[in-house]
């Protein structure tokens, strides 16, 4: 009987505008990048995405910049459907 993946599990993103070592915004990009491989995955596997906690970095101050990028990870996704999620 072979094993089928039943959810996918994440957390900690911890999705912000870096100030240590970042280029241009080149760490809140590779945030974003991961965040969709991780909710495309999800998505192609036919799977809940089981996300735990911990999102944003510092929700009280999130800046608009982070603010825009988080909003768009999850613009497309429909709640009744998941595999309706674009990138």
């Amino acid at each position: 009987m072979a094993k089928r993946i039943i959810a996918l599990a994440s957390a900690d993103w911890h999705i912000h505008k870096w100030q240590n070592f970042d280029n241009n915004g080149s760490r809140l990009d590779w945030c974003r990048r991961a965040a969709i491989y991780i909710i495309g995955r999800a998505a192609k596997l036919d799977v809940p995405l089981l996300f735990a906690g911990d999102l944003a970095h510092t929700p009280k101050g999130l800046e608009t910049e982070t603010n825009i990028v988080i909003q768009g990870l999850f613009k497309n996704q429909n709640p009744n459907n998941r595999n309706t999620w674009q990138p």
